[in-house]
């Protein structure tokens, strides 16, 4: 078997085990909102759990089920009516929920399943739907900003000055 069919065996074993525990956790609430959405994400888009386990999916994911028919309702085309259908499905917008909403965009983003166009319209859309939110919105997409840059930094797509002076006094 090669490199890359021994890794995803193995990631299947890693994901698999995680919803294992997943079925026998007394409180699932207690685990962190990203964490939550990076095992929503995956498990669904990626493994397509949603489909296999409904209930489980349901009883665990409830709250990131209803982040992601919020993405889907900024995502269309339409946006008319998007803010009363959007408060009938959270109840209310503050500063938690729009975080919730973004960080679940962002979630796809960042493993592959929506582009960086989309998110941006994600943003877009939030702001039309409630201009108040407009400062929230704001601030979580200058964190996302920052998060690609810094990959890019890493990647080695984008040079960070202080490194680059670095590197070139090292070579001479």
């Amino acid at each position: 078997m090669d490199k890359e069919g021994k890794d995803l065996k193995k990631r299947k074993s890693i994901l698999m085990d995680l919803w294992n525990d997943l079925k026998g956790a007394s409180d699932p609430k207690d685990i962190f909102d990203k964490e939550m959405a990076s095992l929503y994400v995956l498990g669904k888009y990626g493994m397509g759990l949603e489909v296999q386990y409904p209930d489980l999916f349901d009883s665990i994911f409830g709250q990131e089920i209803k982040m992601d028919q919020v993405n889907e309702i900024l995502l269309s085309d339409n946006l008319d009516g998007a803010k009363d259908k959007i408060l009938a499905i959270v109840g209310d917008i503050n500063g938690n929920s729009i975080a919730k909403i973004m960080r679940l965009g962002l979630t796809k983003e960042y493993f592959g399943f929506i582009d960086q166009k989309t998110v941006v319209k994600l943003s877009e859309s939030l702001r039309k739907a409630f201009p108040e939110q407009k400062n929230e919105v704001n601030k979580y997409m200058r964190f996302y900003a920052a998060f690609k840059i810094s990959k890019a930094i890493d990647d080695g797509f984008i040079y960070n000055q202080g490194k680059k002076s670095e590197n070139k006094k090292d070579r001479n």
